[in-house]
């Protein structure tokens, strides 16, 4: 067992993108980020994350703490439930130790890499995945049943989705706000997981090549959709964020990526056949580099997190010259924009033929305005240029556009770039040594 160190954890661990996903996104005053606190009855945003980004307070109950406090607090969680949580191993040297003890010195050990929790696989391994496939299976009969009906006229009526479509994404309903104490069909340890938190709301689950990775839920109360900050839940044990939307890529031309999930799969309903779609599941989420490989085919990636997120969408931009911002036009998301009027193949197809004129050096269209842009005359349009962007050998996303797949010669999967900056095989050309090479 490798010792980690708390306070390494700690700085590893993106404590926005921990709060955001339990309590939704943030309001932002002077670059800071503020929730409604959900340690008391607080109407006015009064929990912050201090200047340190490792720290958070209340200013209205005084509640305060780390990643792990917040853990405990929100989660129910112990100490060392908190730091398997976010990926870390329970030593002499993590464990705190109680006021006036002693605490033998843990020998040294190598550095632990780096914590990524966007990487990390459901806890419960298997057995979870097999218990949130038959939780989902169990929620999406609800939905087409009596019990779901609100639900679902909520995912038609406000969400603009079809029947089609929500049987496609496998959305489905939990009548009810209990949770199912026996962790251990889950394959949680009932000594660290009391249960297994499964709250009322429409489900969504995300698949990582068609196994479950986590499953979010838009809770509801009595009167419908929760408002912030309680909008979203999810069961204990499972994967962090990963790409929601991954086993629905098609390798299109461009790629968009959004928000939240339910405006992911709208916009891949109006506009999958002109771009591939993604999810992001929470503003500050950083998605690990094995899942933006996946999107290597795509030339362009549009950027639309939602309009209070230009901050964080700015961030994306720093990848590379593939990312463009596309902002919703009316509202802060994109499901807002559909809802007032707005046509969100047409804003797709603008922004491509937007990126299209630019590539080839030709007048861009005009400036979009509030009414929705005129959609493209052809939805095949030609594959996009290479980026033209400096190649930083540190930062495999400034890479030209990456291969996807096996070698279909020798079937390989490690690739490297020649002194044309074209990527091939490396095992049909062992000779080719630029220095930069994926495996993928």
């Amino acid at each position: 067992m490798v010792a980690i160190d708390t306070s390494e954890l700690k700085a590893r661990v993106d404590l926005r993108a921990l709060i955001a996903a339990d309590l939704g996104d943030p309001k932002t005053s002077s670059g800071r980020a503020f929730w409604c606190c959900p340690f008391h009855n607080d109407h006015n945003p009064s929990l912050v994350i201090n200047p340190d980004g490792l720290t958070w307070r209340c200013f209205g109950c005084d509640k305060h703490g780390d990643v792990f406090t917040w853990l405990q607090l929100r989660r129910g969680l112990s100490f060392a439930e908190a730091v398997r949580e976010l990926g870390g191993e329970v030593t002499a040297s993590s464990t705190p130790r109680k006021r006036g003890g002693r605490r033998r010195p843990s020998p040294a050990a190598a550095p632990p890499a780096p914590v990524s929790a966007e990487a990390r696989p459901p806890r419960g391994g298997q057995a979870w995945q097999e218990r949130a496939a038959a939780f989902a299976a169990y929620a999406q009969g609800q939905l087409w049943g009596p019990a779901g009906a609100a639900a679902l006229a909520y995912l038609h009526d406000e969400r603009g989705l079809t029947d089609g479509t929500i049987r496609t994404w496998g959305l489905g309903w939990k009548p009810t706000d209990r949770p199912d104490r026996q962790p251990a069909r889950w394959g949680l340890d009932p000594a660290q997981d009391k249960a297994v938190w499964l709250p009322r709301g429409v489900v969504i689950p995300c698949y990582v090549d068609g196994r479950i990775w986590y499953v979010k839920v838009r809770r509801w109360g009595a009167d419908g959709p929760l408002p912030h900050p309680d909008k979203f839940g999810q069961p204990n044990g499972g994967g962090s964020l990963a790409l929601f939307g991954l086993d629905h890529l098609t390798g299109r031309r461009a790629a968009v990526i959004c928000e939240a999930e339910l405006d992911a799969i709208l916009l891949w309903q109006q506009a999958g056949d002109l771009v591939d779609v993604v999810a992001i599941g929470a503003k500050g989420a950083h998605p690990a580099l094995a899942y933006l490989a996946r999107l290597a085919r795509a030339g362009r990636w549009l950027v639309a997190l939602d309009n209070d997120a230009d901050r964080e969408a700015q961030k994306w931009g720093d990848y590379s010259a593939r990312v463009h911002r596309a902002r919703p036009l009316e509202g802060n998301d994109v499901t807002e924009f559909w809802r007032s009027g707005g046509d969100l193949r047409a804003w797709v197809a603008y922004h491509l033929a937007r990126l299209d004129a630019a590539a080839s050096s030709s007048p861009p269209p005009a400036a979009a305005s509030s009414s929705p842009p005129p959609a493209a005359a052809s939805s095949s349009p030609p594959p996009a240029a290479a980026s033209s962007a400096p190649v930083d050998p540190d930062d495999p996303t400034t890479w030209p556009i990456l291969p996807s797949g096996a070698c279909p010669t020798c079937g390989g999967s490690t690739w490297q770039r020649d002194a044309a900056e074209a990527w091939v095989c490396a095992g049909c050309c062992p000779q080719v040594d630029s220095g930069y090479a994926v495996e993928v």
